[in-house]
């Protein structure tokens, strides 16, 4: 790539600028899966670059076209429930979470347990980043390849690693985005839908047993699954956060001491425990590693579809909001000292006002 970057860097004023196409690559069972990008100039004066650098290094074999082996499809609206989760680790620069490099391994193994728990197993999906997605079976060195691709992704910026257990009527999905220290256990499909106490049970208990290598988790319903992929869902597929604007990630820094919100079901840890909410709406159970796992006594009202309309808010101005129900309410208010409060408006608050709640 050297040379290819040497010709870009000679363009002119005025003349148009050498392209050298970006490349990304991860191990697979068959070999490398190699993805260009970005509309390279001389396209197989690249790929001869690239054959010649492996050569020198000698690595043989040759290119062909990759061709994904297909497996059942998960619709991106779908009824899921996410357990979101922030892996033990320490604040960086007031906005960004660097993890532990033991929770990032401990994470991956839960994770790649959570999908070989669903009722097909194997084979798994693995996606990294916006390279295409490939098979892992049983007889695959399944941690080998996922703890690679995790590796690969731990710079700022990289894309998750997603793993998923597919199956006609439920989906099991392991994302976690190792550059912030953020992890999502997803459990969806037509037997989500129909039996939603089994799913929340199973993410409760996986988020249960994060306890030793986590800071913070929730466990919500939702229906937008790359959004829980990314764990983007609390402005999308969430009602209105009125103590803070959600489309702004800097407080994925705080979640060892700040909420981002009120759920059903939380995982907090010591520097929560002042904190707790008292009364007769919360059960609080006491975990591993100083951890306090607390939970609605409803658990109907937050997680048997009624309180978010399925496909979210992504654009409150044609889906907008509805009010926050009395017990929502009563949450935050249960949750205040703890609540993250970034004194901006909430999102598309400027933009929509009151557009963005429904009419009553």
């Amino acid at each position: 790539m050297r040379p290819r970057l040497a010709k870009a860097e000679t363009a002119g004023p005025g003349e148009e600028e050498f392209r050298t196409g970006n490349c990304a690559s991860v191990r697979v069972p068959q070999g490398v899966v190699l993805q260009i990008d970005e509309g390279p100039d001389d396209f197989e004066g690249l790929l001869r670059g690239i054959a010649e650098g492996l050569r020198a290094r000698g690595v043989d074999g040759g290119f062909d076209l990759y061709e994904f082996e297909g497996v059942a499809e998960i619709p991106e609206r779908v009824d899921l429930f996410e357990c979101h989760l922030r892996l033990n680790g320490e604040s960086v620069d007031g906005w960004k979470w660097k993890p532990d490099p033991e929770a990032v391994a401990r994470a991956v193994e839960a994770g790649i347990a959570w999908c070989g728990g669903n009722s097909t197993g194997f084979p798994l999906s693995v996606e990294v980043g916006l390279l295409p997605p490939f098979l892992l079976r049983a007889e695959d060195d399944v941690h080998g390849y996922v703890r690679e691709a995790v590796e690969r992704t731990t710079e700022l910026g990289s894309g998750p690693v997603r793993v998923t257990s597919a199956a006609p009527d439920r989906s099991r999905t392991f994302a976690i985005t190792a550059s912030f220290g953020r992890v999502g256990l997803i459990e969806g499909g037509a037997a989500v839908k129909e039996d939603w106490q089994s799913s929340v049970a199973h993410l409760i208990e996986a988020m249960r047993e994060s306890a030793p290598w986590c800071v913070y988790g929730f466990v919500k319903r939702g229906s937008l699954l790359i959004n829980a992929v990314l764990g983007t869902s609390l402005p999308s597929d969430w009602l209105e956060v009125p103590h803070m604007n959600a489309l702004m990630q800097p407080r994925q820094a705080f979640e060892d001491g700040f909420v981002p919100d009120a759920f059903g079901a939380q995982l907090l840890s010591a520097c929560h425990r002042g904190h707790l909410p008292e009364g007769s709406e919360w059960r609080v159970e006491q975990l591993a590693s100083g951890r306090v796992l607390v939970e609605h006594t409803d658990p109907a009202a937050w997680f048997d579809g009624s309180l978010v309309r399925f496909g979210g808010h992504p654009n409150p101005f044609y889906d907008p909001y509805p009010q926050a129900p009395e017990f929502l309410t009563r949450a935050r208010s249960d949750f205040d000292p703890i609540l993250y409060k970034d004194g901006r408006p909430p999102a598309y608050a400027e933009a929509l006002g009151e557009r963005r709640f429904l009419k009553p």
